[in-house]
């Protein structure tokens, strides 16, 4: 995050200063993606992102648009993506004090959900909230793979910094690695960073940036001044603003220290003088943040950097600052994205924490697939820790669950007799592919394959992998045996049902939440959701068929319809343009689709752990003769990354569905009417035929090809299975 209302009080001030896109051209910029991402999603709003999930389609538009501009111009990007986070450290120690409560962002969300649906009942009270807290930017964190993606699939250069993107950026700079940068002003801090870029208006072709030496000027103070009092406005290290300030304060809090400054008051001691060792500790730990920046070398390996003093300066309780030391080379696997920072913070921070998704996390089924969880989550912290010292080894890490008191934190045992890395190193594919096809891989996958790429011993030099291929199918045969699809040296039954799924990753997602048993397609949530607001979607109805009434479905429709939009809600739609969707919400069917993406982000980290394994135990060539472009082609072939769709096409079924029965069966109409529909303003669904009729019908058919054989195999029982059969005859009589 930027130092804290720092950037709308430059404006105010006429601080900032504005040039043509052209001046950029041949350049080399660094651009941080979290400063990009919330300049965009901040300004459009987006009021319903949170409400229906997904990674938002209009920022990839966007996306492609400016690199369009920065192609013509001759420009070269380098994108930066935050790593481990500094923040996560200076809150561990209050994690106790403060319990496991919800956050404020957490809060507003629940509190919005309950306002939509009272003002939805209630003709009077139109909801117009945003689920996104007022000036709060939207974290990255749901679709990091996905931005990671599209970069690998345009061939931009990016990076995941090691810690603060901010740092990176100003490394790079400082070392002529770019010309400029696009950045948050905690760019500020870097002291041989004088120029950089706030904001980028595409359309106009020209850009806003901050002059630092100006900026000094203007305001009459120097760089220590400037570093102490963002530390009491706060930035990423130390997010509050500090209780020093008055309440008035907080809506300019810069403006305040300024004037502290001006009447000749020292920061540092003023906050020594209101004598709260605490919040003392908190403001000059933010200092040292500022000045131990660690940064990744173009050589691999993480320093300090930017403002680090000489080494002998460097305090022991470093690594209450920053955070416990982790190997450089763990650091350049996730530069490259094939690990993310969040499962390297839990073992720095010690601590694990679990937080509700979006839509609440209230839900018995939810909670249940947690736990189901925690086993997978031991071995995967037991093969990552298994690469460090055996402090790391034997450090606690407690799973710290929301909706637990934190008395009750589930204990990791990452420890275990044999190991996790021993349990699963024999498996190791060795083939002539070299590209890796998850297609490929679950149709080839069965015994006879599995007897084929078994490998006893140790893997010998002259016998390393060496394709990406071999090392994404050894990660992925490693990670099916810790979540038990392997047993014994052969597939389960369930091992058996997923190797003959046509290769679709949201298919694969659908037949785990079968098999983890703990919500069936047709079971309403205890407790119990509210699902698409009756009196807003029949308003949107209207607005295309003056002549439409509320139609009413049976007990046995309703339970099909649930089943058909939780099903096809898995689906993506095509938008068009970028557009602020504003159509139908549901509460229940967000809350399935957060168990879906529970089940992707649980198989992506098994296969991102085992892939980093391997990598560190020398059991591949690559690490030599790999460069940054065949780095990028790995992490692009690492498979469960793409971001489960959001919940639009479920919106779609539900209001056609609505159609049919409002035309008493007229399927043509009820198209016609929905294609009206989505070419609203609210909804902007491209080529519906396609989308739903098309892709949607298709997915549909491939899932329920899936239950036949999970029926044949005595897997499901026959009262579901009968549930699923008459949801599969009730679809195709209305399409």
């Amino acid at each position: 995050m930027p130092i804290r209302l720092l950037e709308p009080f430059l404006f105010d001030n006429n601080v900032i200063g504005t040039f043509p896109t052209e001046i950029l051209r041949h350049a080399r910029v660094g651009i941080d993606v979290e400063h990009y991402v919330q300049k965009y999603l901040y300004n459009k709003r987006f009021p319903f992102l949170e409400a229906i999930g997904g990674a938002p389609q209009a920022l990839f538009r966007q996306l492609d648009t400016d690199l369009t501009l920065f192609k013509d111009l001759g420009i070269t990007p380098t994108f930066v993506f935050s790593g481990i986070s500094v923040l996560a450290n200076q809150h561990a120690r209050d994690a106790a004090a403060r319990g496991i409560a919800l956050t404020p962002a957490e809060k507003h969300r629940s509190d919005t959900w309950n306002k939509y649906y009272v003002g939805a009942s209630n003709p009077a009270s139109e909801h117009i909230e945003a689920f996104r807290e007022y000036n709060a930017p939207p974290s990255i964190s749901p679709f990091f793979l996905d931005i990671v993606h599209f970069f690998q699939e345009r061939e931009v250069q990016y990076m995941v910094a090691p810690y603060s993107a901010w740092a990176q950026l100003a490394y790079l700079y400082t070392d002529e690695y770019v010309d400029a940068l696009f950045g948050p002003t905690e760019l500020l801090f870097a002291d041989k960073v004088d120029k950089f870029i706030v904001s980028l208006d595409t359309p106009a072709k020209e850009f806003r940036f901050v002059d630092k030496r100006r900026l000094f000027l203007e305001f009459q103070i120097h760089q220590r001044q400037f570093n102490q009092a963002a530390a009491m406005c706060g930035f990423d290290a130390q997010p509050e603003v500090l209780p020093f300030l008055p309440p008035a304060a907080f809506v300019a809090p810069f403006k305040y220290c300024l004037d502290l400054l001006y009447t000749g008051v020292d920061l540092h001691q003023h906050v020594l003088n209101m004598n709260d060792p605490r919040l003392a500790e908190i403001f000059e730990k933010a200092l040292l943040a500022i000045q131990l920046a660690p940064v990744m070398k173009l050589n691999g390996l993480v320093e300090l950097a930017i403002n680090a003093p000489e080494p002998a300066q460097v305090p022991n309780d470093a690594h209450e600052i920053i955070s416990q030391r982790l190997p450089s080379e763990l650091l350049f696997y996730q530069r490259y994205g094939l690990i993310r920072p969040k499962m390297l913070e839990a073992i720095v921070f010690g601590k694990k924490d679990v937080r509700p998704p979006f839509a609440g996390g209230s839900t018995k089924s939810y909670r249940q697939l947690i736990a189901s969880n925690v086993d997978l989550i031991d071995k995967e912290f037991g093969l990552l820790t298994g690469l460090l010292t055996r402090y790391y080894q034997f450090k606690k890490i407690p799973l710290n669950l929301w909706f637990e008191d934190g008395s009750k934190a589930v204990e990791l045992n990452t420890r275990t007799n044999p190991s996790a890395y021993l349990r699963v190193r024999h498996w190791y594919v060795k083939t002539e592919r070299t590209d890796f096809s998850l297609v490929e891989f679950l149709g080839d996958l069965n015994d006879d394959y599995l007897a084929t790429h078994v490998n006893r011993e140790k893997i010998e030099e002259d016998n390393l992998l060496s394709s990406s291929s071999d090392i994404v199918s050894t990660a992925l045969l490693r990670a099916l045996d810790l979540m038990g699809y392997i047993q014994d040296g052969k597939l389960t039954a369930w091992g058996q049902i997923l190797a003959g799924t046509p290769g679709d990753e949201l298919l694969v997602y659908l037949l785990l939440l079968v098999k983890a048993n703990v919500l069936k397609l047709s079971d309403q949530f205890t407790p119990r959701l509210q699902h698409f607001s009756e009196t807003k979607k029949h308003k949107l109805l209207q607005a295309v068929d003056l002549t439409f009434r509320c139609a009413t479905f049976t007990a046995a429709e309703q339970e099909s319809l649930m089943i058909v939009t939780r099903v096809l809600a898995m689906v993506e739609t095509s938008v068009p343009k970028p557009v602020s969707y504003q159509g139908p919400i549901s509460k229940s069917l967000l809350a399935f689709r957060s168990h879906v993406e529970f089940i992707q982000d649980a198989f992506r980290s098994v296969v991102e752990v085992a892939t980093v394994t391997s990598l560190c135990n020398s059991e591949t060539n690559v690490r030599l003769v790999y460069n940054d472009k065949d780095w990028m082609k790995l992490s692009a072939q690492l498979p469960f990354g793409k971001c489960v769709a959001n919940t639009t096409m479920g919106a779609l079924v539900d209001l056609y569905a609505e159609l049919v029965k409002n035309n008493a069966g007229d399927v043509a109409k009820a198209k016609e009417q929905l294609n009206l529909v989505c070419q609203s303003s609210y909804i902007q669904v491209a080529d519906i035929e396609r989308s739903l009729f098309g892709d949607g019908l298709r997915f549909w058919g491939d899932f329920m090809d899936s239950i036949e054989r999970i029926r044949t195999a005595n897997l499901i029982d026959s009262e579901y299975h009968l549930k699923l059969m008459e949801a599969d005859k009730w679809l195709k009589s209305i399409v």
